[in-house]
């Protein structure tokens, strides 16, 4: 039996999905082959609960048995890294507990974003995906109402993922510091290379490899032609194409120029000023919490929008 020794717990919407498809390119790191399995979100009787107790709509994709999340390390051949990838960890009432008492010693990596831009960004994820009707104002309100039967599958939740300082407190209350490797979407987007080298080192693999980086994944954005949009994101135009997505720069080629068109196909329509500042004042307390905690200036975050997407 193997389980996991690393997770990347999020957050989403802060370039996550490329970083898993980077990592997974280091020969001497096992990633889960699904994305998001997000096994410690759920209890022993594969129940999902929100941060007020009440259940929520399973989703199908996840892996809630303990039979079924093993097999997922079926194909470990001794790599020393071993990990998944469920952003949805990060901010689940239950899962930092949940892991510490499986896997005491795993390392933890987190990107944080500005929760502003990370919220929107969600939502545009959602729009782009067929799946949100609402506007963002509505599905903020719906979301302060207590309504997530109105959201995507009954649990998508745009503002409780970036309240940062509560759910790190959480993974502090059960994890040791050092067992916890933070970076900010900032990092990323600045030197992916070098990040890329801490997490190598954390890990304890060879820090020199060289990630291929050159496909940057799960774009968010409305899009300009649905039809084209609705093609790219079927299922059964995804697994035509998925033989393509082989080991070799080569074998990429193909699937890259899809993900680059379907890209271009996307723009991101600005945040309304006024709500960007309401919901900026929203996250002031928890972002004033946060920075003595990571050691980190958050004032860009604190004063002025940052509203690019990225997966």
């Amino acid at each position: 039996m193997t389980l996991p020794n690393f997770f990347l717990i999020g957050a989403p919407r802060a370039g996550t999905t490329s970083l898993y498809h980077y990592l997974s390119q280091h020969p001497q790191i096992y990633l889960s082959p699904i994305k998001e399995p997000a096994f410690f979100c759920y209890d022993a009787r594969g129940r999902l609960f929100d941060a007020r107790g009440r259940t929520l709509p399973a989703n199908p994709d996840h892996v809630r048995s303990r039979r079924d999340y093993e097999a997922l390390f079926d194909r470990v051949r001794g790599e020393p890294a071993v990990g998944e990838a469920s952003v949805q960890y990060l901010a689940s009432p239950d899962a930092a507990a949940r892991m510490a008492a499986t896997i005491p010693s795993a390392k933890l990596v987190v990107v944080l974003r500005d929760p502003v831009a990370r919220a929107y960004s969600s939502y545009l994820k959602y729009v782009r995906d067929g799946q949100e009707g609402r506007t963002f104002r509505e599905a903020i309100a719906d979301e302060r109402a207590g309504r997530p039967e109105r959201s995507p599958f009954g649990r998508t939740f745009y503002l409780s993922p970036g309240r940062y300082a509560e759910h790190l407190t959480r993974y502090l209350r059960h994890f040791k510091r050092d067992q916890l490797l933070l970076f900010l979407y900032e990092d990323v987007c600045a030197d992916l290379d070098g990040v890329l080298r801490r997490v190598y080192r954390f890990l304890g693999v060879e820090p020199e490899f060289a990630a291929d980086t050159e496909i940057a994944y799960n774009r968010a954005g409305v899009p300009r032609r649905k039809l084209l949009n609705s093609l790219l994101q079927s299922n059964r135009f995804t697994k035509a194409v998925r033989p393509w997505l082989l080991p070799s720069r080569l074998g990429r080629l193909p699937y890259g120029y899809l993900l680059r068109l379907q890209s271009r196909n996307l723009h991101q329509p600005p945040l309304d000023r006024d709500l960007h500042q309401e919901l900026r004042r929203e996250f002031h307390d928890d972002l004033l919490r946060l920075q003595p905690m990571i050691g980190r200036d958050l004032s860009g975050w604190l004063a002025s929008p940052t509203l690019a997407h990225s997966g």
